[in-house]
């Protein structure tokens, strides 16, 4: 599976904010332990999840973020598969 190819969109089942200088996501349906959750998304995870929008491809988030940082693209693809598979983990995006 090649995870650069695929699109994702943000779960129906979270919203999600900006306060400062980070995104503040909060569950809205599931499990009641998850209700009483609040995350906070920082750094270049607030970029990520700003450019998901169920359109483009994580190839197409990685190009953006290449332009944008200064970083080796084999660091920025591994960064962003961890931040992807923390938000697919905590169900706040799915596969669009």
């Amino acid at each position: 599976m090649d995870l650069l190819k695929k699109c994702f969109r943000k779960s129906l089942y979270v919203i999600s904010r900006p306060v400062g200088e980070e995104i503040v996501i909060v569950p809205t349906a599931g499990r009641k332990q998850d209700l009483e959750k609040i995350y906070t998304i920082s750094g270049s995870g607030v970029r990520v999840w700003n450019l998901i929008d169920g359109k483009r491809s994580l190839g197409m988030i990685r190009n953006i973020l290449i332009k944008e940082f200064d970083v080796s693209p084999g660091k920025l693809e591994k960064d962003l598969a961890l931040i992807i598979s923390e938000l697919i983990n905590k169900k706040f995006i799915e596969i669009a």
